[in-house]
């Protein structure tokens, strides 16, 4: 009877699901400032071999007219690879957007090996400030 009970233990420790690791909170320690009045993608955060970059929150204003968003990608200006982290946010003259910033990385990243660009539509003034971690 004991042997049929340590099997039946044994076999119920087995099929509970263990995490692989532990999630540790990522807080973002870096900040990049964007005051520009460029029509296209301008990177923000190069890339760093086998890394990512974690967006803890971000603020986006325009002076005028302009669907403006993030992105990532490789190359010159993410020009390659592109991929958009946000919708391409259409703001009108003088208004902004943004997501809280609650110090720590709530699921908006590049992939490994991506830098991070802001992309506008129109050359108009646009300024951003993007909290981030990278590693």
């Amino acid at each position: 009877m004991r042997l049929v009970l340590a099997l039946l233990a044994a076999l119920l420790l087995t099929a509970v699901p263990r995490p692989t690791h532990a999630q540790v909170p990522i807080s973002c320690t870096s900040t990049v400032v964007y005051d520009a009045s460029t029509n296209g993608a301008t990177q923000l955060v190069a890339a760093i071999a086998n890394a990512r970059i974690y967006v803890c929150g971000y603020v986006i204003w325009s002076a005028a007219t302009a669907n403006v968003g993030l992105q990532s990608g490789t190359g010159t200006n993410c020009a390659t690879g592109t991929v958009n982290l946000t919708p391409a946010y259409r703001m009108a003259s003088t208004t902004g957007t943004g997501v809280g910033i609650l110090g720590n990385y709530q699921g908006l990243s590049t992939t490994l090996n991506q830098a991070l660009c802001i992309n506008s539509s129109a050359g108009v003034a646009v300024q951003a400030m993007v909290y981030f971690a990278q590693f």
